[in-house]
């Protein structure tokens, strides 16, 4: 039998992210996408912004959905697969190979995935939330790709998961640096952004279930 340390070692990074969350529910990994992809899609991010194509995100769906800068102050842009650059075309494969992972580990019956480019500007923030809508539970795993190159502890901008929403110290720190993947189950914990004092880039998705309402 494999030593644990051994074994460990033999598993791909997809089957640990598998594992954190079977274990602890979130996981944080470094260069999952390689360097020079996640330079490129900080590129096309940086570009798409100074083309105006991002918009003021919003907090709720449907009928529900408001703009209150007071909660979230960042800009999204909505990402199609169809339309792809090769760089996103390689995220796109990389979230398909997670999926497969998880469905396969855990069992969780994921089959859509929705995703899109995030910018906070210095000072903007999101305040404390959980990635499933009110009365609505397709959302199962929040899954986030930081783009910031050159990140320092001093430009603030952390993502803080807590346990619930009562806890005041979080429970996981993460700051935004390039190739950082953060995934946790998305109602399982609460999380914030704190204002940054420079811009900020993500990629930030989300696997859902399938809705069962729309299958009958």
């Amino acid at each position: 039998m494999l030593e644990r340390s051994t074994a460990a070692c033999l598993e791909t990074p997809f089957e640990n992210i598998a594992n954190d969350l079977q274990q602890q529910g979130w996981s944080a990994c470094d260069d999952l996408i390689a360097p020079a992809v996640v330079a490129e899609l900080r590129q096309e991010a940086l570009a798409q912004w100074q083309q105006g194509a991002f918009n003021p995100a919003g907090v709720g769906r449907g009928q529900d959905r408001i703009i209150d800068q007071t909660i979230r102050s960042d800009k999204v842009s909505w990402l199609a697969p169809e339309h792809s650059s090769p760089a996103q075309a390689i995220y796109w494969q990389t979230i398909e190979r997670l999926r497969a992972t998880l469905n396969r580990r855990l069992y969780l019956g994921l089959v859509d995935f929705e995703a899109h480019l995030s910018v906070y500007l210095p000072g903007d923030r999101y305040r404390r939330h959980v990635d499933q809508f009110r009365g609505a539970s397709l959302r199962e795993v929040s899954v986030i790709l930081y783009l910031n190159d050159d990140w320092q502890p001093t430009s603030g901008g952390e993502l803080l998961l807590y346990i619930d929403r009562q806890s005041r110290s979080p429970l996981q720190r993460v700051y935004p640096a390039a190739g950082k993947l953060v995934v946790f189950m998305s109602a399982d914990f609460p999380h914030e952004v704190l204002p940054a004092t420079r811009q900020r880039l993500s990629m930030t998705g989300w696997y859902k279930k399938r809705d069962l309402l729309k299958a009958l």
